[in-house]
C-alpha cells in the first residue's frame, strides 16, 4: 500500500477509536492495547512522510489542495489580529515574549477602547472574523470582556476567536457569554517532558485549560512548533495524534520554529529541512481535518528558514495578517503601530505570489464547517 493511503487508512480507523474510548475529554489517556499498536503504525508512516526527501509531496499536496476545495473551497480566508498585550506570566524557552525578558521592556497594554477602535476600523474594510492575542496576562481579561460587548453591540455578525492564554473556567464562560466563539491554545509539544523544559509547566496543566475552554461552550483550537530543540521526529508525528485524541477538527495550526536573540543560548539555532517539513506537517492536516481553519502562520516567511530551490516561497501569514489598523506592539518599542494591512505587508516584503503559493499547497486559512454569518 502507498505511504499515504496508509496514513489515512490508520487515520480513519484512530477517529473511530478515539471517539469510541473519549480521547477528546482525555487525550493524555492511555488507551487500549489496540489503539497503541495503530498509533504506533500511524507514528511511523507519519514519520516517514515528514522526513521524506521530496518524494510524496506533489501527491500529498495536490490530494490536500483537493481535500481543500472539496470541503472549504479554493479560497482566502482573511481575519484581523489585535494584538492587546506583551505581558506573559509563563517563562516559555521559545517565546522571545517569555517572563524573563520582562525587565527589558516596559509592559504595553490595550484598552477596550482601542480594541474597539481597531475593530471598527477591520469592519469598514469588510472583515468579519476577529482574532483577539495576547500574552498570558491576566489583566488584559476586563478589557476584552468590554470590548467584546460594545463590538458585538455595534456589529453582531463578527465572528470572534480569541487567544488569551490559560485561565479559569468561569473566565472562559464569562468570555464565551460576551460573545466569543472559538478559543485558540497551542499544545506546543506533546511531549511531557520536553514541554516541561521549555515552558516549565506541565502538558496535563495546559491540556486541562483547554478542555475548559472547551467546557465553557468555545470550539477550541491547538497546534505545535515544528523544529523545537529536543524535537524528535517522532515528537512531531505525536503531535499529530494528539491534535487527533482532542478533537482540534475546527481549528489546527503548525509553525516552525525560528531562533531569536532573545531566547536562551541553547534555543538559537534553527536545523535545516524545517521549512518543507513544516508544509507537509501543514498538508497533513488538511487530510486529518478537512473543514478546519488551517493558518500559514507568520514565521513560515522567516530569513532563518532555508528553502530548497525551485519551491517557491510561502509568503508571510494570512493569519496574522493584520487589520488595516492593527493594535500591534512591539517588544523593544511598546508604542502603537498602525499597519495597513495585508497588501502593504505583500508588498514590502516583495512576494505578491503568496496568495497564489497558499492555494498551491492547500492549507491556506478556510472556514470552519459552519458558515461563518
Amino acid at each position: 500500500m502507498h505511504l499515504l493511503d496508509e496514513f489515512r487508512s490508520s487515520w480513519s480507523t484512530l477517529i473511530i477509536r478515539w471517539q469510541a474510548e473519549g480521547c477528546d475529554q482525555n487525550p493524555l489517556m492511555v488507551p487500549t492495547p489496540e489503539t497503541v499498536s495503530i498509533e504506533s503504525d500511524a507514528v511511523r508512516i507519519i514519520s516517514a512522510i515528514l522526513t521524506s526527501d521530496g518524494r510524496f509531496d506533489e501527491e500529498l499536496f495536490f490530494s490536500a489542495r483537493q481535500i481543500r476545495d472539496r470541503h472549504v473551497g479554493a479560497k482566502i480566508d482573511l481575519r484581523a489580529v489585535v494584538d492587546l498585550s506583551n505581558r506573559c506570566r509563563v517563562n516559555c524557552g521559545f517565546c522571545p515574549m517569555r517572563r524573563d525578558n520582562s525587565h527589558e521592556l516596559p509592559t504595553t497594554k490595550a484598552s477596550a477602547d482601542k480594541i474597539v477602535e481597531a475593530s471598527e476600523a477591520a469592519y469598514a474594510l469588510g472583515f468579519r472574523q476577529l482574532f483577539l492575542q495576547s500574552g498570558e496576562d491576566t489583566t488584559i481579561i476586563e478589557p476584552v470582556l468590554d470590548a467584546l460587548h460594545r463590538i458585538l453591540a455595534r456589529h453582531s455578525d463578527w465572528h470572534i476567536i480569541l487567544n488569551l492564554g490559560s485561565h479559569r473556567l468561569d473566565v472562559y464562560e464569562r468570555l464565551r457569554a460576551a460573545g466569543a466563539s472559538g478559543y485558540l491554545i497551542k499544545h506546543e509539544t506533546a511531549n511531557p517532558e520536553l514541554h516541561l523544559k521549555l515552558r516549565e509547566e506541565p502538558l496535563a496543566k495546559r491540556v486541562h485549560h483547554m478542555l475548559l475552554a472547551r467546557q465553557s461552550g468555545m470550539y477550541i483550537g491547538s497546534g505545535n512548533i515544528m523544529g523545537l530543540p529536543g524535537q524528535t521526529i517522532e515528537d512531531a508525528a505525536r503531535d499529530l495524534l494528539f491534535l487527533g485524541r482532542i478533537d482540534s477538527s475546527r481549528m489546527a495550526s503548525s509553525a516552525p520554529f525560528t531562533s531569536s536573540h532573545d531566547l536562551p543560548p541553547e534555543l538559537q539555532a534553527t536545523e535545516t529541512g524545517l521549512f518543507e517539513r513544516t508544509l507537509r506537517f501543514l498538508a497533513l492536516l488538511r487530510h486529518c481535518f478537512p473543514f478546519a481553519r488551517i493558518p500559514s502562520t507568520s514565521n513560515l516567511d522567516s530569513p532563518q528558514l532555508l528553502r530548497p530551490e525551485g519551491l517557491r516561497k510561502s509568503g508571510q501569514a494570512l493569519e496574522s495578517m493584520p487589520a488595516p489598523t492593527e493594535l500591534q506592539f512591539s517588544l523593544r518599542r511598546p508604542r502603537l503601530k498602525i499597519s495597513m494591512g495585508y497588501t502593504r505587508a505583500a508588498r514590502k516584503s516583495g512576494r505578491m505570489d503568496i496568495l497564489s503559493d497558499t492555494k498551491k499547497h492547500g492549507w491556506c486559512l478556510n472556514r470552519p464547517a459552519c458558515p461563518l454569518i
